[in-house]
């Protein structure tokens, strides 16, 4: 020990707070010796026994660790560190906070226990026994500085119902503020069966001048059809579920958008306002009669089961032959009705042999496609040619419910149709695609992308009639440009759905008063026919009485000359060329998009003053300053603004059916009608607040 040479531990001399500030320390830091009472210790490369030292022996020196470190005046004054201790005595070091990470959050007035047990339940689907059972849940809410939890389901669920009244208060209030300026509403509608085989009617209010613009629409829950589900049924929860928000049938709602169910239809012939089919349900059952034929899907369970799990060791044209085999089993039975034979013409045979050989074609592909996913042997010998193409790999595979997959399907299917026959040559299959089998499928491929983009385009939020009507125009005329088999199928059975769902009276009134030239500039055809000035003046007057029942008013004439009508004219044939010129750059999406922005392009408006004329003689008047560039005035405007609250699809109500199949899944299929329709409620408000934030 006498042989220890002691040093001055210089690294850390100016840390005021090191342990070493009272020791000395050997070159090879085993031994450390206290300035104090001169005792050597054995430290080891490590301070705890220093620390424990200064402890026990010294306890009037604080521990170090806690950065308060001070020295005692009684110290040798021999020590070099004397002059530094008794300066930091003079001033004593100032308490450091502890800053925690949500110091960093700021907590608003929202994040209540009780919204976040909302937000839990219906956006994340938690069950109300979660916050009972689960001690990690409780005691994160305990450290993030809520009150304890309640201790029962029933409370949980008292919670939600209590927040949901309050936020349907306030949806009370907004509504109570845009009817007392006048504004107009519309309702979406449709029935839905639960898990637990209880039927639903979701209601949606639909009006553009909402507080926020990104949602057009505002949920009112679910109501609970009890009994059998007549329409005038439907006609009394659609009657009770408005009363509820103050809101009247006849004075307040201009328009009901419902499906083409018989219910449905029978309910819009007994309400006051416009019924407007929708338009998606439409396409959809023409994508249905032509696309997805009823032979392709009559399988069985255990058939479709069956056929799924594929052997890896057996090969593609046995899935192919197998397959093709059942379809004609299946489509003998289907058209055996017992007569022996029935007499076709050529006309029929012909057409349903196309039917067949689309059937093949569709099943075909749907094989190879499975061929290579479930295998990946074959997928590494796929992803080698693919490679070679420089292209994205990965087939997908449709659902066959689901049409929208089949095009995704078929359009990967073609992207990648190089690199798949490559595959096919080595892994030694017969299994090949003909030149027209392939055109067929590019046809298909093309139709659907067609139909596809207009449907995302008239789903869209804020669409209403006539972004609507501008997409569907699109889609007939792009299909009539692609001139294929499936194209001129799809097309006739469009044209019949359009014609049975779109309101020629209702579209061309909205498109006059949106825009009078591109109106008059339209042709008319069979699929879009047009309607005169007497049908479009007494579908104004109608709107009148129906809904304002006000005076007629007079003009205030502040229109536009001939020469700047002629300087209109000029401009937009000059932005008609430009876009004739790049739209062959455009895909079939953006060029939709921009057909319906030129479309809502529209015509300013102004208030007048009453007249001592009748009210249709006043619109005319209103009509023929309008056609001359005149702005529109207060008859005008007003049937412009209802005509725009009509949207034209229910698929606001498919979207509330989806979120609450997530909610009451076969789980929780024993939630009570109130409970569901708080939590339905409480999802489309969350989910419309995080969006909008």
């Amino acid at each position: 020990m006498d042989k220890l040479v002691f040093k001055e531990y210089t690294k850390r001399k100016f840390d005021k707070s090191s342990v070493w500030n009272s020791f000395l320390r050997t070159e090879d830091g085993s031994h450390a010796k206290c300035k104090l009472c001169k005792r050597i210790l054995q430290c080891s490369n490590t301070t705890t026994c220093l620390h424990n030292h200064l402890k026990k022996q010294h306890p009037s020196v604080p521990d170090t660790r806690r950065n308060i470190r001070q020295i005692p005046a009684t110290a040798t004054p021999t020590t070099p560190t004397n002059e530094v201790v008794q300066e930091q005595d003079q001033r004593p070091m100032p308490k450091t906070k502890k800053v925690r990470i949500d110091d960093y959050y700021q907590n608003t007035k929202e994040d209540n226990m009780e919204t976040v047990i909302s937000k839990m339940t219906a956006c994340d689907g938690q069950p109300f026994k979660v916050f009972c059972k689960s001690e990690s849940i409780r005691m994160l809410f305990l450290k993030s500085g809520y009150e304890a939890l309640p201790k029962s389901p029933n409370t949980i669920k008292k919670i939600d119902i209590e927040k949901s009244d309050q936020l349907k208060q306030e949806l009370r209030k907004e509504l109570s503020v845009l009817k007392a300026k006048g504004q107009k509403f519309s309702v979406s509608l449709d029935e839905w069966t639960s898990a637990s085989n209880r039927r639903y009617v979701n209601i949606n209010i639909h009006c553009p001048n909402f507080n926020d613009n990104d949602k057009p629409f505002r949920n009112l829950g679910l109501a609970r059809i009890t009994g059998r589900g007549t329409s005038e049924r439907c006609n009394h929860i659609l009657r009770v579920k408005l009363g509820s928000y103050d809101l009247f049938l006849e004075d307040d709602v201009v328009g009901v958008v419902t499906d083409g169910a018989s219910v449905m239809t029978a309910m819009g012939r007994q309400i006051p306002s416009f019924h407007q089919l929708c338009l998606a349900h439409g396409i959809q059952c023409a994508v249905v009669d032509v696309i997805i034929y009823k032979n392709l899907y009559s399988q069985s369970v255990e058939t479709v089961e069956n056929s799924e799990e594929i052997d890896t060791e057996e090969t593609l044209s046995t899935l192919v032959d197998s397959e093709a085999e059942e379809s004609e089993d299946e489509e003998t039975d289907e058209n055996d009705d017992g007569q022996g034979f029935v007499v076709s013409n050529a006309e029929t045979r012909s057409e349903s042999r196309l039917n067949v050989d689309y059937k093949d074609l569709i099943v075909k592909v749907r094989k190879v496609v499975k061929f290579f996913k479930k295998s990946p042997t074959r997928t590494e010998v796929l992803n080698k040619h693919v490679l070679e193409d420089n292209k994205r790999a990965g087939l997908v595979l449709d659902c066959k419910t689901r049409w929208s997959s089949m095009a995704d399907m078929v359009s990967k299917f073609l992207l990648l149709k190089d690199a798949i026959l490559k595959a096919l040559i080595d892994l030694k299959e017969k299994t090949m695609f003909s030149t027209y089998e392939l055109d067929l499928l590019q046809d298909l491929s093309t139709t659907l992308t067609i139909v596809k983009s207009t449907v995302e385009a008239i789903c869209q939020e804020k669409a209403n009639l006539l972004t609507a009507d501008t997409a569907l125009q699109f889609m007939v005329t792009k299909l009539q440009e692609n001139n294929g088999v499936i194209s001129s199928r799809l097309l006739q059975a469009l044209t019949l759905r359009i014609a049975q769902r779109r309101q020629a009276d209702l579209v061309c009134t909205l498109k006059y008063l949106h825009n009078p030239n591109k109106y008059y500039q339209e042709q008319s055809s069979t699929v879009f026919p047009k309607v005169g000035n007497d049908v479009i003046t007494k579908v104004i007057v109608d709107i009148q009485k129906k809904y304002f029942n006000q005076r007629p008013s007079t003009i205030t004439y502040t229109g536009a000359s001939d020469d700047e009508d002629d300087m209109f004219l000029a401009d937009l044939q000059h932005c008609q060329n430009e876009e004739a010129s790049r739209i062959t750059n455009m895909s079939i999406k953006e060029q939709l998009q921009k057909k319906i922005d030129d479309e809502m392009c529209a015509r300013p408006s102004t208030s007048t003053a009453t007249c001592e004329d009748d009210l249709e003689s006043s619109i005319k008047m209103q009509m023929a300053l309008y056609d001359a560039g005149a702005p529109r005035q207060t008859h005008l405007t007003q049937a412009y603004d209802v005509l725009m609250c009509i949207p034209p699809t229910s698929v606001e109500c498919e979207r509330v059916f989806s979120s609450t199949k997530y909610i009451c899944n076969h789980l929780r299929c024993k939630l009570s009608d109130d409970s569901l329709d708080a939590l339905s409620f409480l999802r489309s408000h969350f989910q419309r607040i995080r969006k909008k934030q």
